[in-house]
């Protein structure tokens, strides 16, 4: 089994929110939703008509509970001004925000998307660490509905731990308060390898057989013949 570690100042360690697996911070409305838009007819086929929702995907259903999470470590909150954002913690002596300035995403399809006129930047308290050969991707936490939108990226953990998380502020909200213990930044780790890809003509026949046993099983082909489970503890 792999190990991540989550290091962190003794200071801060009874305050900070500690990371968690991802299935322990599930969206609520993931939760409420039924696995049948037909709610009576607890059947894949309504009339025939597919009848689940988005919640019997198992591949949205990885995505979700995949993983890690980092917490925001404090009260939060955002002003939008005149000048600019405005950040203020509640609680805590520490800084956890910095910036940098928005002509770092001139002309990029980021610059449209934020609502700022700078990118926050999450100075982030942990330190993490993965065995030689691994690295993370981070990212915003799948279908949560946030205000802001972590800028993605891959970081080999095996050789740097200070992590930081640039941030595109997407709210119009003048005011927006942001819990400690919101969900902040979703980490997925994976060993590096080298790939190597083929593009390669699938016989018709092939595809055709492959179609028939997908159609013949309703409702949960992938879940009952090609899902593999992952483990995070």
């Amino acid at each position: 089994m792999s190990v991540i570690k989550f290091k962190i100042r003794e200071d801060l360690y009874n305050s900070a929110p500690h990371p968690v697996t991802s299935k322990k911070n599930i969206p609520a409305w993931y939760k409420d939703m039924g696995q049948y838009i037909n709610k009576t007819n607890k059947c894949p086929l309504d009339n025939g008509k597919h009848n689940l929702t988005m919640k019997s995907c198992i591949p949205i259903r990885d995505v979700l509970v995949s993983g890690y999470t980092l917490l925001l470590p404090a009260d939060l909150l955002i002003e939008i001004t005149d000048e600019g954002l405005q950040v203020q913690w509640r609680d805590t002596t520490e800084n956890f925000v910095g910036s940098h300035s928005i002509e770092q995403i001139k002309g990029s399809p980021l610059e449209k998307m934020t609502s700022s006129n700078s990118i926050l930047k999450i100075n982030n308290p942990w330190r993490i660490y993965t065995k030689a050969g691994y690295s993370c991707h981070f990212t915003t936490p799948a279908y949560h509905d946030l205000p802001f939108e972590i800028l993605p990226g891959i970081v080999d953990t095996d050789g740097i731990h200070e992590v930081n998380f640039p941030i595109i502020w997407k709210s119009d909200n003048k005011q927006v308060l942001m819990k400690k213990g919101l969900p902040m930044v979703q980490i997925y780790p994976f060993k590096r390898e080298s790939w190597k890809s083929e593009v390669i003509v699938e016989p018709e026949i092939a595809e055709i057989k492959k179609q028939k046993n997908f159609n013949s099983y309703i409702g949960h082909w992938y879940r009952d013949f090609v899902h593999k489970k992952k483990s995070y503890k």
